[in-house]
């Protein structure tokens, strides 16, 4: 049986709790701008998801691939996508809820989701890219 491995880590980076036979490849980063809020974050080794509790979430675009794939929030969250990459990346919603314009290396766009529900996106630019961000109350 293959052993699962787990971390947990606050927003800037410093690990937190573990757990026998956990740990993490590599740090989620949670955005700039928070100094009063210790958000911890769990994430799969292996697996491209995490589970924000917070205000802020990060979504980096690195060789075609969104990391985390898919992110569960809570309401109010703001979602950051960077992109990583050596191209020109874009963000929109399948159900149309948010665009973004196409982003060179470097640029960000953020979407604040307000309301509960699971909200698929892709690159527009590259549609094979795809991902997800699921809104908890």
């Amino acid at each position: 049986m293959d052993e699962q491995q787990f971390m947990a880590f606050d927003f800037k980076g410093t690990e937190k709790s573990k757990w026998p036979s956990l740990s993490f490849p590599q740090k989620q980063r949670v955005g700039p701008d928070l100094t009063d809020f210790d958000i911890p974050i769990l994430k799969k080794f292996g697996d491209p998801m995490a589970c924000i509790d917070g205000p802020l979430a990060q979504t980096d675009i690195d060789n075609f691939t969104f990391t985390p794939q898919e992110i569960t929030i809570t309401r109010g969250a703001t979602v950051t996508w960077v992109n990583d990459d050596d191209i020109p990346h874009a963000i929109a919603a399948s159900d149309k809820a948010f665009r973004s314009k196409a982003m060179d290396t470097e640029e960000k766009f953020s979407f604040k989701f307000n309301e509960p529900g699971t909200y698929e996106y892709f690159c527009s630019l590259h549609p094979h890219m795809q991902g997800k961000v699921i809104v908890k109350d």
